[in-house]
């Protein structure tokens, strides 16, 4: 069967931040292919460049303090790089939604949720918003929506308030929408809630999904495919079943011990020994080097490349399939 093209591809994504000493990397190679309809999973710890990575694309960062570089940035054939701002703006939440982490943070909390809604509405020239608002709302199983219109963020919990957010992201039928750990402040009845409600959207409009996680049973719950990151590289990335059951990286096997160790009630836990580098400390090394049992002095000889195995590809000059344990 004939391979559809990304409506989204990123092809070695760079971004640095400005610091005193100069502009330090901070993602050093994110690749990303999203098809119509597709279900993605970023997966990988806190600092990995994951949320810098999707918010790149989206223009989110400060251009004052930040740099970004690409081989290819194309949103359904348009490159990204070239588009001026006012272009981007008329992508960003209109074909491109965000939902943010934090759904406390992000809401105003002097304006009532509703009214947050209508305004993104009024902003893209949408007819009706207020209509479409609470539609929206009603969408993503808000109990009353006209009621909830009303209310301020801070008469709500955190549930609703990511319910919101997702309304929000959903009243302008975007083509894709990029959720940043979405379940990561409700408890686990809520979680499935939310997942089920993006499984949904995608099922019955097409939307594609990109969910940014640190948990691989949400990517596993929901998605299709994995991207697997750690210091600011893609290390895995391919069809969810091959990456998940059959990791070849070291560094996804190890993140899924994590989690296996977790659910199964291990004691004690299972936790990964060391720590992630900061940007300071990348080198010119496999960023894993040092917290890898697999390692060998080639590791430490350059950044690996990717290597094409079974399903997926894999940043590692030793990948193997033998599975977690």
């Amino acid at each position: 069967m004939m391979n559809r093209r990304p409506i989204l591809s990123v092809k070695n994504l760079k971004v640095s931040f400005k610091m005193s000493d100069g502009f330090l990397p901070i993602v050093r190679g994110f690749d990303l292919d999203v098809e119509e309809g597709g279900l993605i999973g970023i997966v990988g710890e806190s600092g990995s460049g994951k949320t810098v990575s999707v918010r790149s694309i989206l223009g989110l960062l400060n251009s004052r303090i930040s740099e970004i570089q690409a081989d290819r940035l194309e949103f359904r054939g348009r490159d990204l790089q070239t588009a001026d701002e006012r272009e981007v703006r008329s992508i960003r939440g209109r074909k491109i939604a965000y939902v943010f982490q934090d759904p406390g943070k992000t809401l105003n909390p002097r304006i009532p949720v509703g009214k947050q809604i209508e305004q993104t509405l009024k902003c893209h020239g949408v007819d009706q918003p207020r209509e479409r608002a609470l539609g929206a709302m009603s969408s993503v199983g808000l109990d009353r929506p006209g009621e909830i219109y009303r209310r301020l963020p801070s008469q709500l919990s955190g549930g609703q308030c990511q319910r919101v957010m997702i309304a929000q992201a959903v009243a302008l039928e975007p083509d894709l929408i990029i959720a940043d750990e979405p379940t990561s402040s409700v408890d686990a009845g809520l979680q499935q809630t939310i997942l089920d409600l993006f499984a949904g959207l995608n099922r019955e409009t097409g939307t594609a999904v990109v969910i940014i996680s640190h948990d691989f049973d949400v990517v596993r719950y929901l998605c299709r495919n994995a991207v697997v990151m750690y210091g600011g590289l893609v290390m895995e990335t391919g069809k969810i079943g091959a990456v998940l059951d059959s990791p070849a990286h070291p560094y996804s096997r190890e993140l899924i011990r994590c989690t296996e160790s977790l659910a199964g009630f291990e004691s004690p836990l299972y936790s990964l020994p060391g720590r992630p580098p900061t940007p300071r400390e990348f080198g010119g090394r496999c960023p894993f080097n040092e917290r890898c049992t697999d390692r060998t002095e080639e590791c430490t000889k350059g950044v690996p490349d990717y290597v094409d195995i079974d399903d997926r590809r894999v940043r590692c000059v030793r990948p193997s399939t033998r599975g977690v344990g």
